[in-house]
C-alpha cells in the first residue's frame, strides 16, 4: 500500500513538473522559431511565433520586443513604436528598447523624445555601437556636427565597419564639405559588410551624384544580385537608367524581373506603368489583360488595371473591374478591397448612400477595415454626425495610433459636440508626431483662443508662422491672440511683419487698424483701415470695421462717404450696400434705409443680412406682420440661413407665439441635427411654454448632447428641463454649473432658487432668488421668482 501512494505521489510531482515545464519550453521553442524566422526575413511566420508567445505571457519583454522589430522591418512602425514602447514600459532599463524607441522617433523627428531615450539608453550601455550611432544621428539633426562625428567614430572603433555609423559618418562629411572623406568611410564598411545592401545604395548615391554612372550601376547590380527577390533594388536600377536615357537597359531590367520573379505581381505593374510613360498606353493595357488571362485569380493585377483606367479617365471601366473583383472574391480581402475603392468613387460623385452600403458591406466582412471605417467617419463628419465619426475614428486610432490626419479628423468631430478639451488633447498628439503639421498648429491655436488660453494659443501660432512664413491664417490668429492677451505692442509687431510678409495685401494695415483700435487710438485706426481699402477696395472686415469706427465717432458722413467710395470702384459690393442701409437706420432714416436694403437683395439675393435689417425696421415700426414676411422671404432664399431662421423664431416668441416658435426650431433642427443652438432653443421652449408630457419627454431628448456643453445657456436649458421634469438633483447641479459661468445672470438665479426651492433647502433658493429679483431687468418669472421670496421671507420671519 505504502510503495502504491508513493508512486501515486511520485506521479502527481511527474504531472505537476511536465506541466510547468511545459510552458516554459513551449516559450522558449516559439522564440527560437521566431528568431529563426525574424533572421531569414520570413516576417510573417516570426509574427505567429512571436504572438504564440505573447499569448502565453503577455508580459514577456523578449518577445514584446522581437514582435517590435518584425514590425519595423516591415515598416508598420505605429506598432513597432507600441512594442518597443511596452518592452521600456515593463523594464525601464532595456537598451534595446530605449535604442529603438530613439531611432524610431528619430525618424519621426521628434528629437526631444528621440534624444530622452537615447540619452538613456547611451547610460545602460556606452559601448553598445547602436546606441552610440543613434545619439550621433540625434546630434547630426540638431546640426551639432562635431558632436555627431565623435558618437560616430566612437560606434565604428567599438565595431569597426558597423554599417549605421559609416553611413552616419558620411552625412556628417557631407554636411561639413569632406564628401571624399566619407566615401572612404563607407568603402572601408562594404569590405567588412560583403552583403549589406545599405552601403552600397548610399555609393551608388554618391556615384550618380557624381556623374560616375558606370561605377553606380555597377553597385546597383551587385545589390540585386545579393537580393535578387529585392524588386525594389531592380526598380531603382530601372529608374536611373531612365535618369540615363537608357530606356531599353531600364525596359531590360524589368523584364529580367519578371522572368526571375514570376509569382510576384509587382514585377509585371511596374513593367506595365513603364510601358504607359515610355512606349504607349495600348501596350500597358495589353500588357495586363494578357497578364490577367493568364491569372485570372491575381487581383493585384485586376487593381492594377483599375488604377491604369482611372489614369486615362475611363472611369467606367475602372468601376467595372472593382465589381468584377467583388463578385469574384465576394468574401475575400480583395473583394472587400474592391468595395472601398468603389465606394471612394461614388462618394466623388455624391452617390452618398450607395457608398455607405459598400462600406458597411466591407465591415461586416471585416469589423476592423480602417480604410472603410475612415471613409464612414469622414461621411459622418460631413453630415455633422460627429458621434458615428468618433466611433468610427478612434476605432482606426487604436491600431494607427500616429494617424495624424485622423487625429485631426477627431479633432473636428470633438468640437462639434463641444468636447473642447478633447479636441485639444487630440490635436496636441498630432503635433507631437508631426511638429511640422501647420494645420494641426492652427487648429490647436484656434481652440486655445477659444479657451482663452491665450498664451499656449500664441505658441501654436508662432510655430506655424516659423514653418511657413506665408501661412496667413496662423499670422491671422497670433494677432488675435496677442490682442486677447491685452498683448497690444505685441499685436502691433505682428502686423508690421504681416505688412512686410504680404505688402500688396490688405491683412497687415487692417491688423493696424485693430491694434490702434484697442488702444482706442480711433483716428490712427481708421486711417490703417484706409489704408488697407486702397489695397483691396472690396475687402469686407476693414470697410466694416472702418464705418463701426466712424459711427462710434459720431460721424456717420464719413461712413457714408466711405461707402459711397467703395461702391463707386464695386457698384455690385453686397457689403458695402447692406452697410450703407445700416449707417442711415443710425441715423433713423428707416425708409431710405429699407430702399438700401432692397438694393442689396436685387444685386444677391441670397444675402441674408438685408433680409434681417429690413425685419428689425419693421419690428421697430411696430408692424411685426410684415417682419416675419421678411424672414420667411429671405429664408426662402437663402435655403434656411441659420440666423434668419432665429431671427424669425426669436420674433415670433417676441410676439407669444411660442408654437410658431417651436414650429421654426422644429424645421432647423430637423435639417441640422447637430445645431446645438436649435436643440437648446427648442427644448427651453417645450419646458417653459408646454405643460404636456410629449412634449417635455421630448425636451429631454433634445438636452442629452447639451449636458456637456461649457456653455451657461446650454447649462440653464438642461437644469430648466430636468426641474419640469421633477429631477431637482440633476436640475440644481447643471444649474449650478451655468450660474458658476454666468453669475450676473438674473434668470439664471432665478430657474436654480426654484431647484432648491423643490429640493426644501430654503435658504439657498432664498439666497439666489434675492440676487435674481434685485436686477432692474425683467424676466420671464420674475413675479414668481417675487412670489416665492416674500413666501420664504414670511416663513423665515
Amino acid at each position: 500500500m505504502k510503495i502504491q501512494k508513493l508512486a501515486i505521489v511520485l506521479g502527481l510531482v511527474t504531472v505537476i513538473a511536465t506541466g510547468c515545464g511545459g510552458k516554459a519550453e513551449r516559450i522558449s521553442s516559439h522564440m527560437q522559431k521566431g528568431n529563426e524566422y525574424l533572421q531569414e526575413e520570413n516576417f510573417d511566420k516570426a509574427r505567429v511565433e512571436f504572438k504564440n508567445v505573447l499569448q502565453m505571457d503577455p508580459k514577456n519583454v523578449e518577445a514584446l520586443y522581437s514582435m517590435g522589430k518584425v514590425y519595423e522591418r516591415t515598416n508598420d512602425m505605429s506598432k513597432a513604436w507600441q512594442h518597443y514602447s511596452k518592452v521600456v514600459e515593463l523594464d525601464p532599463n532595456n537598451v534595446k528598447g530605449n535604442r529603438d524607441l530613439a531611432l524610431i522617433y528619430t525618424g519621426a523627428g521628434q528629437l526631444d523624445n528621440a534624444e530622452k531615450y537615447a540619452k538613456i539608453a547611451l547610460k545602460l550601455d556606452a559601448k553598445d555601437p547602436g546606441v552610440v550611432t543613434v545619439n550621433g544621428t540625434i546630434s547630426m539633426k540638431n546640426k551639432k556636427y562635431d558632436e555627431a562625428e565623435d558618437f560616430a567614430k566612437k560606434a565604428l572603433t567599438l565595431s569597426p565597419g558597423y554599417a549605421d555609423a559609416a553611413m552616419l559618418l558620411y552625412a556628417v562629411y557631407v554636411q561639413t564639405d569632406r564628401e571624399k572623406d566619407g566615401l572612404t568611410a563607407l568603402l572601408n564598411a562594404i569590405e567588412k559588410n560583403p552583403k549589406h545592401i545599405g552601403l552600397r545604395a548610399v555609393v551608388a548615391q554618391y556615384y550618380a551624384a557624381n556623374n560616375e554612372s558606370e561605377k553606380a550601376i555597377a553597385l546597383l547590380k551587385e545589390i540585386v544580385g545579393i537580393q535578387p527577390d529585392n524588386f525594389a533594388m531592380r526598380k531603382q536600377l530601372a529608374g536611373y537608367y531612365v535618369k540615363l536615357q537608357r530606356i531599353d537597359d531600364a525596359e531590360n531590367v524589368l523584364k529580367t524581373a519578371i522572368n526571375d520573379m514570376p509569382d510576384s505581381a509587382e514585377p509585371k505593374l511596374n513593367y506595365a506603368d513603364f510601358l504607359f510613360r515610355y512606349r504607349t498606353k495600348e501596350s500597358a493595357e495589353n500588357l495586363l489583360k494578357d497578364y490577367i488571362q493568364k491569372q485570372p485569380d491575381a487581383y493585384d493585377l485586376q487593381f492594377g488595371l483599375a488604377k491604369f483606367y482611372e489614369q486615362t479617365d475611363r472611369k467606367d471601366q475602372m468601376i467595372a473591374i472593382y465589381k468584377d473583383v467583388m463578385d469574384k472574391d465576394s468574401d475575400g480581402l480583395s473583394g472587400l478591397k474592391a468595395r472601398n475603392q468603389v465606394a471612394i468613387e461614388y462618394i466623388k460623385d455624391n452617390k452618398i448612400d450607395d457608398a455607405l452600403a459598400l462600406i458597411n458591406e466591407v465591415l461586416k466582412g471585416n469589423p476592423g477595415d480602417n480604410t472603410a471605417l475612415t471613409l464612414r467617419a469622414n461621411i459622418a463628419l460631413a453630415r455633422k454626425d460627429a458621434d458615428t465619426a468618433i466611433a468610427d475614428y478612434r476605432a482606426v486610432l487604436r491600431d494607427q495610433p500616429r494617424n495624424v490626419d485622423d487625429l485631426k479628423k477627431l479633432a473636428t468631430a470633438h468640437v462639434m459636440k463641444n468636447d473642447i478639451l478633447l479636441a485639444i488633447d487630440n490635436l496636441q498628439k498630432a503635433v507631437a508626431i508631426n511638429p511640422k503639421d501647420e494645420q494641426a498648429l492652427n487648429q490647436l491655436g484656434q481652440l486655445y483662443g477659444q479657451q482663452q488660453n491665450y498664451e499656449q494659443a500664441i505658441k501654436q501660432f508662432e510655430k506655424a508662422t516659423a514653418l511657413n512664413a506665408d501661412n496667413k491664417a496662423a499670422w491671422e490668429g497670433l494677432f488675435k491672440a496677442q490682442l486677447g492677451n491685452k498683448a497690444s505692442v505685441e499685436a502691433m509687431q505682428t502686423a508690421a511683419k504681416v505688412k512686410r510678409q504680404f505688402p500688396d495685401s490688405a491683412l497687415g494695415d487692417y491688423f493696424t487698424g485693430l491694434a490702434f483700435q484697442s488702444e482706442n487710438e480711433l483716428d490712427k485706426a481708421a486711417e490703417a483701415y484706409q489704408a488697407a481699402l486702397k489695397k483691396e477696395p472690396d475687402a469686407v472686415e476693414p470697410l466694416s470695421t472702418l464705418v463701426r469706427v466712424y459711427l462710434s465717432q459720431k460721424q456717420a458722413d464719413k461712413a457714408v462717404s466711405a461707402l459711397n467710395q467703395s461702391l463707386d470702384k464695386n457698384s455690385k459690393n453686397i457689403v458695402a450696400w447692406n452697410l450703407k442701409g445700416e449707417v442711415l437706420l443710425a441715423q433713423d432714416k428707416k425708409d431710405e434705409a429699407i430702399k438700401i436694403f432692397e438694393k442689396a437683395i436685387d444685386i444677391d439675393p441670397k444675402y441674408p443680412f438685408p433680409y434681417q435689417n429690413i425685419a428689425s425696421v419693421n419690428v421697430a415700426k411696430g408692424d411685426k406682420a410684415r417682419a416675419v414676411e421678411s424672414f420667411n422671404q429671405g429664408i426662402k432664399a437663402t435655403d434656411g440661413a441659420p440666423r434668419l431662421v432665429f431671427g424669425l423664431a426669436s420674433l415670433y416668441e417676441s410676439m407669444g407665439e411660442m408654437d410658431s416658435a417651436i414650429k421654426v426650431y422644429e424645421g432647423l433642427y430637423a435639417k441640422n441635427p447637430q445645431s446645438l443652438a436649435a436643440a437648446n432653443n427648442m427644448a427651453m421652449l417645450l419646458a417653459a411654454y408646454k405643460n404636456d408630457g410629449a412634449s417635455l419627454a421630448k425636451a429631454k431628448k433634445l438636452i442629452e448632447p447639451l449636458k456637456s456643453s461649457d456653455n451657461p445657456a446650454y447649462l440653464d436649458t438642461v437644469g430648466w428641463v430636468q426641474y419640469k421634469s421633477g429631477q431637482f438633483d440633476e436640475a440644481i447641479n447643471a444649474l449650478q454649473k451655468a450660474v458658476d459661468k454666468a453669475p450676473n445672470q438674473p434668470l439664471l438665479h432665478y430657474h436654480l432658487g426654484m431647484a432648491f426651492y423643490s429640493k426644501g433647502d430654503k435658504q439657498q433658493a432664498k439666497s439666489n432668488l434675492e440676487i435674481a429679483v434685485k436686477t432692474e431687468s425683467n424676466f420671464k418669472g420674475k413675479d414668481e421668482a417675487q412670489q416665492k421670496l416674500n413666501e420664504l421671507s414670511s416663513i423665515n420671519g
